[in-house]
């Protein structure tokens, strides 16, 4: 497993495994962040070496997505 992102909050590194074992890719969270017990500190997101060039273009996508989505409307 190698890390494809790193984030600081617990919610959003539940949101970003979700939308990957959504997408059918299997995750493992490290981290001390990751810890239920003291959810402070960095939480990497890991995935399959195999599958990282995958994930990252589907992360990509969402993020030019994203980019598009006004709240406003």
């Amino acid at each position: 497993m190698v890390p494809v992102r790193k984030v600081t909050d617990q919610f959003e590194a539940k949101v970003l495994v979700a939308r990957l074992g959504a997408a059918g890719f299997v995750t493992e969270l490290r981290g001390r962040g990751a810890s239920t017990t003291y959810p402070w500190g960095p939480i990497e997101i890991c995935v399959s070496e195999d599958e990282l060039e995958d994930v990252r273009e589907l992360l990509l996508a969402d993020e030019v997505e994203a980019a598009f989505f006004d709240v406003n409307d």
